[in-house]
């Protein structure tokens, strides 16, 4: 034993003999400690990339005593899987596992009720998106009838602003010309006051020029 002091190597959870430091051990995360000789002849696959090899010698983490059994091993005696299996290919006794079943069969009743659950939370999402969508989508249908609205009320004050442009310089145009015919009449009448008084001027003084 290790520096001689009894019960201080651990016992190999394979065979139960006392693991020495001399000797080729395996220590697993799980506490487990095992002689690599014990290690050896479990789980030995013949497919790439153990060709021969034991499984747990090639994952340092696996321990046979807490790695669960492949169920496909269980029921088939092959796996689908092959040599990437992550699950022990080992056989157990039947109250193993028959208390192994169980458990998976519990996880896929889990699994399958947290899928139900899942789909059920999508479907609600999607729906919850589809009317916020629709909602969406009239807004975008009420503001473009705005818009449509707001674009015609200015095409048609743009036509009636046209309009009163176009009647605006019509008046002023037709303002000019009674301007011009006021102001040449306006000097007609005073050429004519003009010639009165001049002939008046002259009658007065052909008048006055008379015999006595």
């Amino acid at each position: 034993m290790a520096d001689g002091v009894v019960g201080t190597d651990p016992p190999c959870a394979g065979c139960g003999v006392p693991v020495l430091a001399a000797e080729a051990a395996a220590y697993r995360r799980c506490g487990h400690t095992w002689h690599v000789a014990c290690l050896a002849w479990r789980d030995v696959r013949q497919e790439e990339p153990y060709n021969g090899e034991s499984f747990f010698l090639r994952n340092d983490g696996a321990c046979p005593l807490c790695l669960m059994r492949c169920y496909c091993f269980q029921q088939r005696g092959r796996c689908r899987r092959g040599a990437t299996c992550r699950y022990q290919h080992a056989w157990q006794p039947a109250s193993q596992a028959d208390q192994q079943a169980r458990d998976m069969k519990a996880e896929l009743e889990r699994l399958r009720a947290a899928n139900i659950e899942l789909a059920w939370h999508r479907a609600k999402q999607a729906e919850d998106f589809r009317a916020e969508i629709h909602s969406l989508e009239e807004d975008c249908r009420a503001t473009w009838e705005e818009c449509a609205a707001m674009s015609a009320a200015v095409e048609e004050k743009r036509r009636a602003l046209s309009e009163a442009l176009s009647e605006g310089r019509a008046l002023r145009t037709r303002l000019a010309v009674v301007q011009d015919r006021l102001s040449r009449r306006r000097q007609e009448e005073a050429e004519e006051a003009y010639l009165d008084e001049v002939a008046s001027e002259a009658s007065t003084r052909s008048g006055s020029s008379g015999p006595a």
